[in-house]
């Protein structure tokens, strides 16, 4: 870390001494985009996502009994108090699925037990690609896009057949991850469908 400080360091001394060329000017903009990387956040790596892209769920009941599949009489898969966050994963009916930090477990909980997080708290850790919604781009091709929305910046272009992962959804868009990739973004929903 010292030597990439000193490297960053001569670089801007070299800029003031030169009045700044056209060569140094070069270098510098290189040094900065290198240095942006050493201290970028990707939330898409090898293993999985950060639970944090996911939304947040608050446990709004006491003693909640988490189960393994979306019935009451399925069985019980741990517990969790009052207060404890998770990432919602998807819901269905009265139940949601959720990825308990935890642990790293995924189990399902009645909605009523769950309620969003209104504040700045989110998950931590991450959560495994097999735990999220698998889907697939359908159309002969996807714009990934920073935000849901058709003006928003490009992030990429998928191809037809490109898995993706689920995270959450907004209006006709829905937030993915792109394991392959390693990147994430918004995709139009009428591109994209479920796979098994």
């Amino acid at each position: 870390m010292v030597r990439r400080f000193s490297a960053l360091l001569l670089a801007f001394l070299a800029l003031l001494a030169t009045g700044g060329c056209a060569q140094t000017q070069q270098a510098w903009e290189s040094t900065k985009q290198t240095v942006s990387g050493w201290f970028s956040f990707n939330p898409v790596s090898a293993d999985g996502v950060a639970a944090k892209e996911l939304p947040t769920l608050v446990i709004a009941k006491s003693n909640v009994v988490p189960k393994i599949g979306p019935d009451a009489k399925a069985k019980p898969a741990g517990a969790l108090r009052m207060g404890d966050r998770v990432a919602r994963l998807e819901v269905q009916g009265n139940w949601v699925r959720v990825w308990i930090p935890e642990g790293g477990q995924v189990a399902w909980v009645n909605r009523e037990a769950v309620q969003p997080d209104t504040g700045e708290n989110s998950v931590s850790g991450t959560v495994p690609f097999s735990a999220l919604l698998p889907f697939r781009v359908a159309a002969a091709q996807a714009n990934l896009r920073e935000a849901p929305d058709p003006k928003a910046n490009l992030v990429a272009e998928l191809k037809q057949g490109t898995e993706l992962r689920f995270l959450d959804v907004r209006g006709g868009w829905l937030k993915v991850a792109d394991p392959a990739g390693r990147q994430m973004g918004w995709v139009a929903q009428s591109a994209v469908g479920r796979s098994s």
